[in-house]
């Protein structure tokens, strides 16, 4: 089963309410929460480019959301939140044993891999 194909056969979006997968011709797949596409990425590993929104919410369920969607589709990284503030860890592709890097959250923002 392909990326694209798996995005609409997983148990764990069909649980979660307001959350829908979508893709486009080209092959850019992202999640959408209410109305935000909250992770859109290009649904491949060789140069894969990934852009968070938040949409204006920054909410515990939104954050919870993008961090559920990098780890069943292993995008590398990890939103948090520390005295109010996101902040995104990106973490190398496939594991491996080398720390992330940090970058302040900005809505919209891109992660060139």
């Amino acid at each position: 089963m392909t990326m694209t194909t798996k995005i609409f056969r997983d148990s764990w979006m069909k649980t979660k309410r307001a959350t829908h997968g979508e893709e486009d011709d080209d092959g850019t797949l992202r999640v959408v929460y209410h109305s935000t596409p909250v992770v859109e990425w290009n649904g491949c590993q060789t140069g894969l480019r990934v852009t968070l929104r938040n949409g204006g919410h920054a909410t515990v369920t939104t954050k919870r959301r993008m961090n559920e969607i990098a780890e069943v589709y292993d995008l590398g990284f990890l939103v948090s939140q520390k005295d109010f503030e996101w902040s995104v860890t990106v973490y190398p592709l496939g594991g491996g044993t080398e720390e992330g890097w940090t970058l302040p959250f900005e809505d919209g923002m891109t992660i060139d891999r």
